[in-house]
């Protein structure tokens, strides 16, 4: 394949792309808000306490809890203040990072404690899998040929950010879900 062809077909794929999301929810909506009220007995995830309605503050009910999570809240607050701009977002996006990677490592190890060796076990490859594979998109998604085609502009890292935090938040939510089954259903 020659250069010109890649380009019309990374365009094309952008192009689906943005036709795909153009109507979709926005970046911190949660596609697991169907999913049953309450939490988990004993489970100790970062969710805010007492009754804060998710429109209060303009975000969407986190994984079915009823609440939104409090990295979200404080992603969105950091966002949407007066005077803020890419460097302020970007700034406030990997402090999300950082807070969803803490996030997934005890709703991980919180799980990994309730298996028996076996099931533990796939669940560490399964957890190493989804590693890899977020690794490998964040590569594709940085490469020159996406940044340029893509997300370009000058909110073009902004959105690669966002997809990344949406992906960690989705997988923290997989891995609440599974801890709450197991722990209401034993293993």
């Amino acid at each position: 394949m020659n250069l010109k062809s890649i380009v019309i077909v990374v365009s094309f794929a952008c192009f689906l792309f943005r036709i795909a999301f153009a109507n979709a929810s926005p970046p911190l909506a949660n596609a697991r808000d169907d999913v049953s009220s309450g939490t988990a007995k004993g489970l100790k995830c970062n969710l805010l306490s007492g009754n804060v309605a998710p429109e209060e503050v303009g975000l969407s009910s986190w994984c079915g809890t009823g609440n939104p999570h409090p990295i979200d809240v404080e992603l969105h607050q950091q966002r949407y203040k007066e005077d803020v701009g890419t460097v302020d977002i970007r700034a406030a996006q990997g402090r999300a990072h950082t807070a969803w990677d803490n996030e997934l490592k005890s709703l991980y190890a919180q799980l990994d404690v309730l298996l028996d060796r076996k099931n533990r076990h796939l669940l560490q490859k399964s957890q190493q899998a989804w590693e890899r594979y977020a690794d490998a998109d964040g590569e594709w998604l940085w490469s020159s040929v996406m940044v340029s085609t893509c997300y370009g502009g000058t909110l073009g890292g902004v959105r690669i950010s966002d997809r990344h935090l949406e992906m960690k938040r989705q997988r923290a939510c997989d891995l609440y879900l599974f801890f709450q089954s197991i722990n209401q259903g034993g293993n």
